[in-house]
């Protein structure tokens, strides 16, 4: 059964062209990892892969909102997630999961936490290829560890300098006209088709619709955090753009 999971896995993600942050772990790579699980919390209650924490999009988004950052790198510290090891994130394997586990793995690349995959497959398929369920909680280890931002935010006046050059492209999250030749109006939600995630070749066009993308910077312009987090992570990880800048707006 395992190695039949594999294959067609292994063929699901050639299909859609995604790199290696959307993955299938084997059991022998997640003994030495660590397993964050995204469900709600009544799901991840009732069974979970042995040694994995929960940390849904409603907590997620209450820690943002109510700390910013630095309450989110304490839950990290708290639950015992560490820049040392490989985070694996468990989410529904559907277009508001994947899009919630790029915004927490795109959070945790940002606070110094390099390595973030998501998988790719359902919880379901998961335990039936042989993954240890248990109802019980983890032992969390708490291990202290300093924030290493991956990246700063651009300020107003870097924004308004940089916006007017012809190499860059803004692609402004808000999902209003705004004027300004360079600006393209995009919602996350387009990045998926049907609950698929759409091949980087397909986002590509999207973003520059037809350009190049070594020929321009991207600046990721919004209001929500956690969105520009989710993007982000999708151009820069997962579709391997090198050149991603993020302006939060009403900052």
């Amino acid at each position: 059964m395992k190695g039949a999971l594999t294959i067609i896995i292994f063929f699901v993600l050639l299909k859609f062209n995604l790199y290696a942050q959307i993955v299938i772990p084997d059991r022998e790579i997640l003994k030495n990892s660590f397993i964050i699980d995204m469900r709600p919390k009544e799901q991840f209650k009732k069974g979970h892969i042995s040694g994995s924490v929960n940390i849904n999009i409603d907590d997620l988004k209450t820690v943002i909102q109510s700390g910013g950052i630095a309450e989110f790198h304490n839950l990290c510290v708290i639950l015992g997630i560490m820049p040392n090891k490989a985070n694996y994130i468990i989410s529904a394997n559907d277009s508001d999961g994947i899009f919630n586990a790029m915004i927490l793995a795109g959070l945790l690349n940002y606070i110094g936490i390099k390595e973030a995959f998501i998988v790719k497959v359902d919880y379901k398929d998961l335990i039936n290829a042989g993954f240890p369920e248990t109802d019980k909680g983890a032992k969390l280890v708490y291990s202290d560890w300093a924030i290493n931002y991956a990246f700063n935010f651009l300020t107003p006046d870097t924004y308004r300098r940089l916006e007017k050059q012809k190499n860059v492209q803004v692609i402004s999250l808000n999902g209003k006209l705004e004027k300004g030749k360079n600006v393209n109006i995009v919602n996350s939600k387009i990045f998926f088709e049907n609950g698929i995630l759409k091949t980087c070749e397909e986002i590509d066009k999207i973003i520059f619709t037809g350009k190049r993308k070594d020929k321009k910077d991207i600046i990721l312009k919004g209001n929500d955090i956690l969105t520009l987090f989710g993007v982000k992570y999708l151009l820069s990880k997962v579709c391997g753009y090198g050149n991603v800048m993020v302006f939060k707006e009403g900052d």
